[in-house]
């Protein structure tokens, strides 16, 4: 059975509600703010999952984004196969399309002056074929919530090493930014020794419906497709 309306458990910590699921996974939306203990669970999960495609961290990643952070868990039971992060654009804060640097000789950023907009981000998945339908199942909920937000624009960024995520965003409708063109980087931020230049999308709400439609499919036709998409060149 689909469940697509949110819904508070009791027992939960204030802040964090099941969102979505279905026969065989759980999506979790926790506030950022709650500091609830899966939140450091959930940036336990990123920060191996960084490790495992060979990506060495850095401190200008750091920023403290918690307070307009909305988090997506794809779970069953106490297992964690994907999360992704949505970061609210307010005039107070960074969103990470204006923390990474412009390369050039004089090292610049972007201001995002829009109102109304996030940046969609962190996505990290366990490398198997569950944890890529998990994947694929997150992004229509992060999508389904930034429609239901009533973003006008959403704002992300990939790794050229990451070809599945390229893949699904594009396919899907996502563009790359022609405001914010790119390529950005965080200094310090490796892939197996190799500076990673961001490339940087932007999903209008066309994209996000199509890709907020992914969770109403059942578990064939969600395989079905991404299988498709993940064999696209």
């Amino acid at each position: 059975m689909f469940i697509s309306q949110e819904i508070e458990r009791e027992e939960s910590p204030a802040g964090v509600s099941m969102y979505w699921k279905n026969e065989s996974l759980e999506c979790w939306k926790v506030n950022a703010w709650s500091g609830a203990p899966l939140i450091s669970r959930i940036k336990e999960f990123l920060k191996k999952a960084n490790e495992e495609v060979g990506n060495q961290d850095s401190e200008w990643r750091t920023f403290d984004l918690d307070p307009w952070s909305v988090w997506f868990v794809m779970m069953k039971g106490e297992e964690i196969f994907s999360v992704m992060r949505v970061v609210e654009k307010r005039p107070n804060n960074l969103i990470p399309l204006e923390i990474g640097v412009i390369p050039g000789p004089e090292p610049r950023r972007y201001a995002v002056l829009d109102r109304n907009v996030a940046d969609w981000n962190s996505v990290a998945f366990l490398r198997t074929p569950r944890g890529s339908y998990a994947a694929f199942l997150n992004c229509g909920c992060v999508a389904d919530y930034c429609v239901k937000r009533n973003y006008s624009r959403v704002f992300g960024m990939y790794s050229p090493f990451r070809k599945g995520i390229e893949r699904v965003y594009l396919a899907s409708g996502a563009i790359h930014c022609v405001e914010y063109p790119g390529p950005i980087y965080f200094p310090n931020f490796l892939c197996n020794g190799e500076l990673v230049l961001f490339k940087t999308i932007e999903i209008p709400k066309k994209s996000l419906l199509e890709i907020a439609s992914f969770i109403n499919l059942n578990k064939a036709q969600a395989c079905q497709l991404l299988h498709r998409i993940m064999s696209s060149h």
